[in-house]
């Protein structure tokens, strides 16, 4: 099933699927950790919940992940995930960040950075 969302790109409503929106995202996310745009740090631990604070050149937000129901509920404090807060599944660029930080953080201490 592709569910289609209504996206304004420079003022003009174009329609897209969910899948194309999160895979913007990741690569927007992708992007900023690999040029050192922003920076990702754990901020909290606790619970069954967690959080970080990820700093770029618009300014910080806050990202955490809670376990409810045996599946990881995301939020930050951008725009983006505000604009799509009725929809459980949306993640922004953050979430997205430090998703991706996580498994570069797995990855060297697995050894393979």
């Amino acid at each position: 099933m592709v569910t289609t969302v209504a996206h304004k790109t420079n003022g003009k409503a174009k329609a897209k699927s969910f899948e194309e929106l999160m895979q913007e995202r990741r690569q927007r996310a992708e992007q900023g950790l690999a040029e050192g745009a922003y920076t990702v740090k754990c901020t909290g631990k606790e619970q069954g919940a967690w959080s970080w604070t990820v700093h770029g050149p618009h300014g910080d937000y806050t990202v955490t992940a809670r376990k409810e129901e045996g599946r990881w509920r995301w939020q930050c404090g951008c725009e983006d995930f505000r604009r799509h807060a009725d929809n459980p599944a949306w993640q922004c660029k953050h979430i997205h960040m430090v998703r991706l930080w996580h498994e570069q953080q797995n990855a060297r201490a697995n050894g393979q950075d």
